[in-house]
């Protein structure tokens, strides 16, 4: 049988990153069109990968019963910057595990229960003030909430001075990176240089820094008041969560871990839910029918209200048409795999690109 090549990205490796950062639907969809289904790229900072959009590949190469790939947390360390050298995302093998057993149970059962009515408090505060027939932007609603969400749900701050001032820090720290061309401070290390507070990296790390200061505090006092609490926020069940051996995550380990969530969980959410309302305001007939079938329930149970099977559908369209992420983590092959008559060496990192597969 005849071994196909995969062909690579010919424009040079700097214009990869800046096409792919400024215009990331456009340069993925030209390469598509140039180099086909399989193609390698050197738009991740130093590392050129293959992208894979093709369900039968993606099949193949996260078959359960023939391991081919596995997740290394050095193909990450682009985001140490963002989240920290100890967050889950940057960590592999037995370390990650250990990491991932602790992180999972706040996010299942009844604390999802009492979080969801949290959620509904938040957002009905978060729209009181929206009057009928005014214009708004729903994105900057929807950050607004998600932001809220994880400061009270997340991170326990009920305190109001507290509050204030990390959400000030958190909205403006996020905001240097909330565009394509503010972000390559994060995506290309070459800009990673403090000449003064003045400079995009030097304004970034100082305000890093005093959230830093912020969330420890957090910590240190959450800590203090574990015996006598009854939170049921994401922070104290992180705090007060063992490892195997007895040990706790040190205080790093949660603040990194904390910025984990807030990056994974704001402005993404943010703009899901955005996307969700435009789409809706478009189509006149899907808002009435998602309105119909909220307007079913007998009282705004949210698990009730997780479970409407039209409003699922229209939320999972929404992340189909505009995936929150377009790519999974790189991973790397552990061994050679042919995918659909293309030989793929073993060593070779691989970056299931969830955009074009939705397309």
């Amino acid at each position: 049988m005849t071994v196909k090549q995969i062909d690579k990205v010919k424009t040079p490796k700097f214009i990869q990153q800046i096409e792919s950062t400024l215009k990331p639907m456009e340069f993925l969809e030209r390469c598509v069109q140039d180099y086909g289904e399989l193609f390698f790229t050197n738009s991740f900072g130093n590392l050129e990968t293959l992208v894979v959009s093709h369900p039968q590949d993606l099949q193949e190469l996260f078959n359960p019963t023939n391991k081919i790939l596995d997740a290394p947390g050095d193909a990450n360390k682009i985001f140490t910057a963002h989240i920290g050298e100890n967050s889950l995302m940057v960590q592999d093998g037995l370390r990650h595990q250990r990491q991932r057993q602790l992180m999972m149970p706040p996010f299942h059962g009844e604390k999802m229960l009492n979080y969801g009515q949290q959620i509904c408090e938040i957002t009905q505060q978060a729209t009181q003030h929206l009057k009928s027939g005014e214009t708004f932007i729903a994105r900057h609603l929807s950050e607004e909430i998600t932001m809220n969400i994880i400061l009270k749900v997340v991170f326990g701050i009920n305190e109001e001075l507290s509050f204030a001032k990390l959400k000030n820090l958190m909205t403006t720290w996020l905001g240097l990176t909330s565009s394509p061309l503010s972000a390559s401070i994060l995506l290309l290390p070459s800009l990673q240089k403090d000449v003064g507070a003045w400079s995009p990296w030097g304004k970034y790390i100082r305000l890093r820094k005093q959230i830093d200061e912020q969330l420890m505090a957090e910590i240190v006092k959450c800590r203090q008041q574990q015996q006598q609490s009854s939170r049921f926020d994401i922070l104290s069940l992180l705090v007060a969560a063992k490892y195997e051996d007895g040990e706790a995550m040190s205080d790093i380990e949660v603040r990194d871990n904390l910025l984990t969530l807030l990056n994974a969980g704001h402005e993404t959410t943010a703009n899901a839910i955005a996307w969700a309302l435009y789409w809706i305001h478009q189509q006149p007939e899907v808002y009435a029918r998602v309105l119909q079938e909220l307007q079913s329930l007998n009282t705004p149970d949210p698990m009730k209200i997780a479970g409407l099977p039209y409003l699922t559908a229209v939320c999972q369209e929404t992340l189909r048409i505009h995936p929150i992420v377009f790519f999974t983590f790189p991973r790397i092959t552990i061994r050679s795999v042919n995918l659909r008559g293309y030989h793929v060496a073993s060593g070779t990192y691989v970056t299931p690109c969830i955009y074009l597969t939705h397309r």
